[in-house]
């Protein structure tokens, strides 16, 4: 769990400078100075001179997104309360938004989180975003019912993840994208790489 939840945050690291550029405009970042990582401060100049005006020192390696942060968000939750309890979850958010405000958030979630004042009345937070919502920040959840003895039926999980899932992202298609996520994230940290069917 560890071990997924750094490389995920490798993946998004690397990812993050050229988020929202179309192929060309990749193709010649990569091929120009994206590898290696000696570069590393010209991806920094651009995004701090292109995405935000965050307070970032070039001598810092370990940039990552508000999906990070986010995921953080439900990796402490899961820490403090040690099972599901969906306020704490959005209260965690709420912290992470705090410490990291100026980090790039969506427009909608900023405005969101900003507003919401960490308590139980999570209405706020509702809305039919069509973003990826959960699916970036949904590892922690999979890890946690992949790791508890549960009795309840597997609709108990499914049900679990569409609830989260509705309160940030009210739509049929982000809870069942949500659902699916999950199952296939359990499905992989139940087996070995070599008894994968793709």
């Amino acid at each position: 769990v560890e071990g997924s939840l750094n490389w995920g945050k490798l993946w998004d690291t690397l990812w993050l400078p050229l988020e929202n550029m179309r192929a060309e405009e990749i193709r010649k970042v990569f091929l120009a100075w994206y590898l290696p990582l000696t570069y590393h401060d010209s991806i920094v100049d651009y995004v701090q001179k292109n995405r935000w005006n965050a307070p970032i020192s070039c001598n810092e390696i370990g940039y990552f997104s508000d999906d990070t942060i986010l995921t953080l968000a439900w990796v402490y939750s899961i820490i403090e309360k040690a099972w599901i309890n969906i306020a704490n979850l959005f209260l965690w958010h709420k912290k992470m938004h705090t410490i990291y405000w100026w980090y790039g958030f969506s427009g909608t979630m900023d405005r969101k989180l900003t507003e919401y004042d960490g308590g139980e009345d999570l209405s706020i937070l509702k809305g039919e975003s069509y973003w990826n919502g959960v699916l970036m920040k949904q590892f922690p959840y999979a890890a946690y019912f992949h790791s508890i003895d549960y009795s309840d039926p597997i609709d108990y999980v499914d049900n679990k993840i569409a609830e989260i899932a509705s309160i940030t992202h009210d739509t049929p298609v982000a809870k069942l994208a949500s659902i699916i996520h999950n199952k296939v994230l359990m499905h992989l940290l139940s087996c070995q790489p070599d008894e994968l069917d793709l």
